[in-house]
């Protein structure tokens, strides 16, 4: 059989014998699905297209590897090499090939540019009630998301999930993150938990909950214009690299920035 035989309907949702197989045995992101036919598609296909299953060794594996993070990056080429990995080992399971030669190959050597975090005063010019109006130019919503996010650590795509129900007194509850083609789906690597919130962040929710008149306990917190679909990354980014500009940082400052204080220990 050609890997391009093999590969065509994988990661095709509701068409995949392999992503039925892993729905049955739990959830499982469409999302997720995509970017892994994306990743087939883009890289792994042009050049495993003709070979036969039975033909693709260690070393053809390898040479891919190399050419594939000299066109690209190394990150590419391992996140490939991934999805590489899942397909020759259904493949073995199946019996279309006798071994996994994909199993004896390692990722490749990664540099990432080191992310650090603000300065107490830094955290304290963004995020201190006291400049609200300034920095944020009084956008309660996304001065609350920036907050909900500084002080629990939540995912962007789990903030942009939050439900009125989940919201308490002292805690948030984490039932869904955003897709941003799919809308809820479940956290990543299923990440169900309680998180806990100051006092002060669940007054400046209730505060945003009662403005935009948010009665409906599965409508979402941080909404756009409708209430059971999420804002939109893009503008979350928007007014996050305002609220930066209002205190003089850069984006290119604050994304590499290193320090040993947190947005959350600013107000704590």
């Amino acid at each position: 059989m050609k890997f391009s035989v093999f590969a065509e309907n994988w990661f095709v949702w509701d068409q995949c014998a392999y992503l039925e197989r892993k729905l049955n045995r739990g959830p499982y992101s469409r999302g997720y699905a995509d970017k892994q036919r994306s990743y087939l598609l883009n890289h792994i296909l042009p050049y495993f297209r003709d070979e036969k299953l039975s033909n693709i060794t260690v070393e053809k594996i390898d040479d891919w590897l190399i050419s594939l993070k000299n066109t690209s990056s190394a990150i590419t080429a391992n996140r490939s090499l991934s999805v590489f990995k899942v397909m020759m080992k259904e493949a073995h399971r199946l019996g279309y090939i006798p071994r996994d030669p994909a199993k004896l190959v390692t990722k490749l050597s990664e540099k990432s540019a080191e992310k650090g975090i603000f300065s107490l005063k830094e955290a304290r010019a963004i995020l201190n009630p006291a400049n609200f109006e300034r920095v944020w130019q009084s956008n309660l919503l996304h001065y609350c998301f920036n907050l909900v996010a500084a002080t629990t650590g939540m995912r962007m795509g789990e903030i942009q999930a939050l439900k009125r129900q989940y919201l308490h007194e002292d805690f948030v509850e984490i039932k869904h993150s955003w897709d941003r083609k799919y809308g809820l789906k479940v956290p990543k690597t299923n990440s169900f938990r309680a998180v806990s919130i100051p006092s002060f962040v669940y007054k400046f929710l209730e505060r945003l909950v009662a403005s935009a008149e948010i009665t409906d306990l599965n409508a979402l917190i941080f909404a756009g214009k409708d209430p059971y679909k999420a804002i939109d990354h893009k503008a979350v980014l928007k007014y996050f690299y305002r609220a930066l500009k209002a205190v003089d940082i850069t984006p290119e400052y604050a994304q590499g920035k290193e320090s040993d204080v947190s947005l959350m220990e600013a107000f704590l």
